[in-house]
C-alpha cells in the first residue's frame, strides 16, 4: 500500500498510480486518504470496481481519471456525486 506520511506530501499535487492492479482495498487506505492537496489523479487501468465514499470528502480534485476500470453500478454513483461537488 502507499506509504507517505502527512509531512511528505504537502506540495504533491498530481499523481500518476495507472495500470497498478490495484483493487477497492486502495481507496480505502488511511494512507491514500491523506492526499487531499492533490489536483490531479490518475487511477485508469487498474481493477477498481468501487470508490471509496470516505475519500471524496478529501479531495479535492480538478481531474479525476478512472478509464478502463471495471467501475459497478455503486460505484459510478459515487463518482457521480463527488463531480456534482466539484
Amino acid at each position: 500500500m502507499l506509504n507517505c506520511s502527512p509531512q511528505h506530501n504537502n506540495s504533491l499535487q498530481e499523481l500518476d498510480l495507472g495500470g497498478n492492479e490495484f483493487t477497492d482495498d486502495f481507496t480505502k487506505d488511511e494512507n491514500f486518504i491523506q492526499l487531499g492537496k492533490l489536483k490531479k489523479l490518475d487511477l485508469c487501468d487498474n481493477s477498481l470496481t468501487e470508490i471509496s465514499a470516505l475519500w471524496c470528502d478529501f479531495m479535492k480534485l480538478e481531474e479525476l481519471r478512472l478509464g478502463g476500470n471495471p467501475l459497478s453500478a455503486e460505484g459510478v454513483v459515487v463518482v457521480s456525486k463527488f463531480l456534482q461537488v466539484s
